[in-house]
């Protein structure tokens, strides 16, 4: 904040006319230039109190991401245990563990179509204007790596486990799932309230 002082009235008064119209006088300038001086820090630490609020809000929403990834993992490991791929509990939901297969990433497109080439598939896999039809492709990818003929600048991720949680409609007008949701939606207003607080506190301070 600006250790000089000026005519904050009259800066003030003049800004509120929407007319642009010269000042008084030149040395008038001098009080504007200070007060734009003081305009500029404002921003500066609006910038950051923005910062601020937006860092609760995102470690707030990755640390209710870990907790649903931990709690799909937990689901996933006890099908798993008791060798079950789904499981429905009446009046609340159902809970089912499908896989889903790598993807196959190309590393060299130019490679791929020598190699289509020697395997009589590149008509079938390519159109007239040389792009590589990546469905059809993939469908080879998937036959040549079961017979082991996957070129090497092709590789597949790896197999990923899917956990899809359906909600019964009846589960989801229940009031306990009601109460629970506003307890913990309460909880979390309230953590980022206090947090809110404490940024408000600086900008009353700033204001001051």
């Amino acid at each position: 904040m600006s250790i000089y002082e000026y005519d904050k009235d009259k800066v003030h008064f003049i800004l509120r006319d929407e007319n642009v119209t010269s000042l008084d006088d030149e040395l008038d300038i001098e009080d504007f230039i200070l007060a734009m001086n003081e305009y500029n820090e404002e921003l500066e630490f609006l910038k950051k109190l923005k910062q601020k609020r937006v860092s609760v809000i995102d470690s707030r929403k990755k640390n209710v991401e870990n907790k649903v990834d931990r709690i799909k993992e937990l689901i996933t490991a006890t099908l798993k245990e008791n060798k079950q791929k789904n499981r429905t509990f009446p009046g609340v939901g159902q809970v089912v563990v499908k896989k889903i297969s790598g993807t196959y990433e190309i590393e060299s497109e130019e490679d791929l179509l020598e190699y289509l080439k020697s395997e009589k598939e590149y008509d079938n896999a390519t159109s007239n204007q040389i792009n590589i039809d990546k469905k059809y492709v993939n469908k080879l990818f998937s036959v040549w790596d079961e017979t082991g003929k996957l070129p090497s600048f092709v590789k597949k991720t790896e197999d990923k486990t899917s956990l899809q949680i359906k909600y019964d409609t009846d589960f989801e007008k229940a009031e306990v799932k009601k109460t629970s949701n506003n307890s913990l939606l309460k909880t979390s207003l309230d953590n980022m309230e206090d947090q809110e607080d404490l940024c408000m506190e600086d900008l009353d301070v700033w204001t001051s």
